[in-house]
């Protein structure tokens, strides 16, 4: 934590040293705030825990319109950085803004995934309502397109893969993301892609927006999957030709015209059906070029015996069909198997790199598995049967280890390493063993779960709460300490409530009905009117008013 040398007293604003708790001038104490500044336990007091309004500094502002403003803040508490999104001066002084706001936040809030930027936690201040949303190191596939250009078209296949993976799991959740354009599609210190802003917050006395990444028929309001699958196509296009343009352009490769004339098509019935048929589809395509070793052009079959970046006779791109001497850097093409340039042996240089990525995946460096996968990737490797077979004993291996990682409650650990055990199978041409697709299920149900349990706990409908976390628990085994808190609170609020409806019935039972009611409706005070349990706290005079009955 970074101490400054100074602070200044809230009561007579001068200069005090951050040593002591009172002022050394006009005697008065610094208050909670000082010593949670300064992190020190003073006189056996223990500082507390940062709240509200002091628990963010914001560091810059990075963008701001009229719809949302976002700042780059800093979690005292936590150390970290993360984002603070507040709805703009439109949104606002709408009379439906604020609930379509928080709607949208709650909506994003329950989905758990690798590929999408996650939201922490929705306040309030003196400024208004804010969402904190995690901050992705790295830049925006927007920024990277104007300062780069195009990418090589292996690359966009990975990011198209990894985008519609994500996207996939947000629909399995129920959530269109509907805005879908590279400006929110973050790209982290390892190129791998996360989406944001999910569930555009379009108000209906405002003017409608669309954006040349939109589909023709999109209803911003209620976006369908057919309008994500188009977004996907043109951001995928986009990425191609380094700026949006036509899908019969002689840049894109001809294998990945047809996949992408069926995402980019007028009518939504015309389009793909769902965004996983997208993504097997751009997965075979990457299959399919990793394996041009002939010098031949994958698209069109033209042999160019000169190493050219792009085909003569198509125009498709293949920078992605060459690879990157480990020893000396010089780039040629993969039918090479002896660099040009140092002569070393290009092949020898990927298996090194292959059981890297192995040691790496069995010792749990996951930074240096993303590393080696990167470095695979530049090499250009092709691999032998008898080295798929190899990895394909590795990942069942690390498989078991992540679900005993799984077994402990370290989710995130867990979060991190399947896209890359998925990354090395895809590498290898091999499908993920069975636990790992198992495992990767009971991740995202639990996620979901825990999520879908924090939301109802935060509108107070208890049962329904607890019977998320019950079956949580039925899938894992321990859960994480902030999904055990979840579950305690829970549990104690039922318990609770349970023991007021317990003194309620034996205060009935004893003629005392005023007291009694006193006690259901302390009880119901924490309970919404639809949760299961009021049905509970109704029964206390039910049976009573029957007991007299029978005894009429």
């Amino acid at each position: 934590m970074i101490r400054q040398e100074s602070y200044y007293c809230k009561h007579c604003g001068k200069t005090v040293p951050p040593e002591g708790v009172y002022c050394k001038f006009c005697g008065l104490p610094m208050g909670p705030s000082f010593r949670e500044e300064t992190g020190e336990r003073r006189r056996g007091r223990s500082p507390v825990l940062l709240t509200g309004d002091e628990r963010y500094s914001v560091a810059e502002r990075l963008w701001t319109s009229d719809r949302a403003t976002v700042d780059l803040a800093r979690d005292l508490r936590l150390g970290r950085q993360v984002l603070i999104r507040r709805p703009g001066i439109a949104v606002m002084t709408s009379p439906d803004g604020l609930s379509a706001f928080l709607r949208a936040l709650r909506t994003s809030a329950r989905l758990r995934h690798p590929g999408i930027a996650a939201v922490f936690e929705e306040g309030s201040d003196k400024d208004g309502p804010y969402a904190v949303v995690e901050f992705v190191e790295g830049r925006s596939l927007r920024d990277r397109l104007e300062t780069e250009g195009r990418i090589g078209l292996q690359e966009v296949l990975r990011l198209g893969v990894d985008i519609a993976d994500a996207l996939v799991y947000s629909h399995e959740q129920g959530v269109v993301h509907g805005n879908l354009t590279p400006s929110r599609v973050l790209l982290d210190s390892q190129g791998r892609p996360r989406i944001h802003s999910f569930v555009r917050i379009e108000i209906p006395e405002l003017p409608l927006r669309r954006g040349e990444f939109d589909a023709p028929d999109l209803q911003p309001l209620t976006p369908q999957v057919a309008d994500d699958v188009f977004s996907l196509g043109m951001l995928l296009r986009a990425c191609l030709l380094g700026q949006p343009g036509p899908a019969d352009d002689a840049a894109i490769p001809v294998s990945l015209r047809e996949i992408l004339s069926g995402a980019l098509a007028t009518s939504a019935t015309d389009r793909w059906r769902s965004m996983e048929e997208l993504r097997d589809a751009l997965s075979a395509v990457g299959g399919r070029r990793l394996k041009a070793r002939d010098g031949r052009c994958p698209e069109c079959g033209v042999l160019d015996a000169d190493d050219h970046p792009f085909c003569g006779n198509c125009g498709s791109d293949l920078r992605d069909l060459f690879r990157t001497c480990d020893a000396c850097g010089h780039k040629q093409h993969q039918r090479h198997s002896i660099c040009g340039q140092c002569g070393a042996n290009l092949d020898n240089q990927g298996k090194l790199a292959l059981e890297q990525v192995f040691l790496a995946l069995l010792a749990g460096a996951w930074d240096s598995v993303a590393r080696e996968i990167q470095r695979l990737r530049l090499l250009g490797s092709e691999f032998e049967a008898s080295d798929a077979e190899h990895g394909a004993g590795v990942l069942v291996k690390v498989s078991h280890l992540l679900e005993e990682t799984w077994r402990q409650g370290r989710w995130e650990t867990v979060q991190i390493a399947l896209p890359l055990v998925g990354e090395v199978a895809r590498t290898l041409g091999i499908l993920p063993p069975a636990v790992y697709k198992r495992l990767a299920e009971s991740l995202n149900s639990c996620t979901r779960l825990v999520a879908e349990a924090s939301e109802l706990a935060r509108d107070r409908k208890l049962s329904m709460a607890q019977l998320r976390m019950q079956r949580c628990r039925e899938l894992a085994p321990v859960l994480p300490h902030a999904a055990e808190d979840v579950a305690t609170w829970i549990a104690s609020m039922v318990g609770w409530f349970d023991e007021r409806i317990g003194e309620a019935k034996a205060l009935a039972e004893q003629g005392k009905l005023d007291e009694a009611r006193t006690r259901v409706k302390m009880a119901l005070e924490y309970i919404h009117k639809d949760d299961p349990l009021v049905a509970r706290a109704q029964s206390v005079f039910q049976r009573k008013s029957t007991s007299k009955a029978s005894t009429a």
